[in-house]
């Protein structure tokens, strides 16, 4: 009985070696693959992490010149509406004011021209044109009842021709009332889009990125890169990528979008709501000349060589250490079987036929 029972503890053991050590190189080359996947994986929200990073110092950049110039802006308007309080019916007065404040920032900034616009919101003076014999109304701006709502904040209006200067800007102005809160009206100037995009491109400091600035409404004033830079007549229906984005954005309830395309191509966009400022502005990275999978490669060749090399050594290891226990329960089984301690059909390989 108790040969028997040896016997058969025996065959068992040899059986469970002879299975062992496949189950184990099988496991380490799964492991192995499950690892450059995780490695790659790694590597691709890396690259879109350090794309998102760039897009976002970006948009900080031009946030900061924009918020700038409007601050600058607003400061000189209201020193303007502080001169006008004090004779605010006089227009040759009026005149004076504008003027001189025309020709002392007329190549500072991106105005067009400064404008007083009275309090039923008519343009009766400006200070290129004078004191104007048929007032232009503009009741249509819809920035001006918010001038008299809030007085002393710079509002902006949708983009427009200017009225006296003939270009497309956008609109602006201060409000100003009296000491007892009667409204007087606003100064009111224009910002040239051209002019305005030139300023902002000029924060773009690598060629793979673009802007766009957009309204509160989403219609397209703006855009620029490193080489260039113009105004946007305000239509993205032609471009189906920036309208499929401009959806979800909205969807999102306001809230910042980053997408990236990796895989086919190496691109990258980000959609956010300015501060401070009624404005969107959307970001493109666009790397023509590379893709994700060869640029990780090359720049991560070092850590890649490493850790590939690691596992291959680890594979060549596990098949040699499994080749010499298979080699090693061979031999014991011809030992065991020549001795008759086991015959021949009373072991089998488990991957032999039967």
């Amino acid at each position: 009985m108790d040969e028997v029972a040896s016997k058969n503890e025996l065959k068992q053991s040899l059986n469970d070696n002879s299975t062992e050590f496949p189950r184990i190189f099988c496991a380490t080359v799964f492991a192995s693959l499950l690892i450059i996947f995780l490695l790659f994986f790694h590597l691709f929200e890396m690259e879109k992490s350090k794309i998102r990073n760039t897009l976002e110092i970006q948009s900080l950049k031009i946030e900061k010149e924009l918020t700038t110039l409007l601050k600058h802006t607003s400061a000189i308007n209201n020193n303007i509406n502080w001169h006008i309080s004090k004779d605010p019916y006089n227009k040759n007065h009026i005149f004076n004011v504008l003027k001189y404040y025309n020709i002392n920032n007329k190549s500072v900034l991106s105005w067009t021209l400064f404008s007083w616009v009275n309090s039923h919101y008519k343009l009766n003076v400006d200070s290129e044109y004078g004191v104007l014999k048929n007032p232009l109304e503009l009741s249509g701006r819809d920035y001006l009842p918010i001038t008299e709502q809030k007085p002393y904040e710079l509002q902006l209006g949708r983009p427009v021709t200017g009225s006296t200067s003939g270009k497309w800007m956008i609109p602006g102005g201060n409000g100003i009332v009296d000491h007892e809160g009667k409204y007087l009206g606003a100064v009111v100037i224009g910002f040239e889009i051209d002019y305005l995009a030139k300023i902002l491109s000029a924060e773009i400091e690598d060629e793979r990125i673009e802007f766009g600035l957009f309204d509160d409404s989403f219609t397209a004033i703006l855009y620029g890169n490193k080489k260039t830079h113009g105004p946007l007549d305000g239509n993205i229906e032609n471009d189906e990528e920036t309208k499929m984005l401009f959806e979800k954005f909205k969807s999102n309830q306001g809230e910042d979008l980053f997408q990236s395309c990796l895989l086919k191509r190496n691109k990258g966009f980000l959609i956010k709501k300015l501060n401070n400022v009624p404005y969107y502005i959307a970001l493109k990275y666009n790397n023509m000349n590379s893709t994700f999978l060869p640029q990780s490669i090359s720049s991560h060749f070092d850590e890649i060589s490493i850790v590939i090399l690691i596992l291959i050594i680890l594979l060549i290891f596990t098949y040699k250490k499994e080749k010499s226990q298979r080699q090693k329960i061979d031999f014991l089984r011809d030992v065991l079987r020549d001795s008759g301690i086991l015959n021949n059909n009373s072991f089998t390989r488990p991957n032999s036929k039967k």
